[in-house]
């Protein structure tokens, strides 16, 4: 499902399922329009430039796992995103990044709106989630996944 940032062609299903997702981020959701929305951000200029990106997107629901108000849906601990570049003459390469679901403490990159904490540049934003990546084998152990190999 891709994001709603990049459902302008999208029918009205894809989109629909893409906001009814977005409530898991409301309570905690410094990340959404911080980090994450620089991810993503970062994601479409690397897709215009290389081409071909498969994304896999998930949440990591760890114990104790907090509820919404209606108790039936449990709100995740972490997101991670992990993008899987093809390639032709080999085997393919992945770099999964694994992101906090916090409500504060998270550095804020430029374009942060209704938030407030450390204000960070777009390179400090870059390197704070290049700090955050994690291996594919790790969404497993975390989720109980089994991916592709990479």
């Amino acid at each position: 499902m891709p994001s709603s940032g990049t459902c302008r062609t999208c029918d009205r299903r894809t989109r629909c399922l893409s906001v009814q997702v977005a409530p898991v981020f409301t309570p905690w959701s410094l990340v959404n329009r911080g980090l994450w929305r620089h991810l993503e951000e970062r994601v479409r200029e690397y897709v215009r430039q290389a081409g071909r990106l498969y994304v896999v997107t998930g949440s990591v629901l760890q114990a104790p796992v907090r509820a919404l108000p209606s108790e039936r849906v449990g709100v995740p601990s972490r997101f991670f995103k992990i993008l899987l570049r093809p390639d032709a003459a080999a085997t393919p390469s992945a770099l999964t990044v694994l992101l906090p679901n916090l409500h504060e403490g998270l550095p804020l990159p430029p374009g942060t709106m209704g938030a407030t904490g450390q204000r960070i540049s777009a390179e400090a934003a870059d390197a704070f989630l290049a700090g955050h990546t994690v291996s594919v084998r790790e969404i497993e152990r975390l989720t109980g996944w089994d991916l592709p190999a990479v």
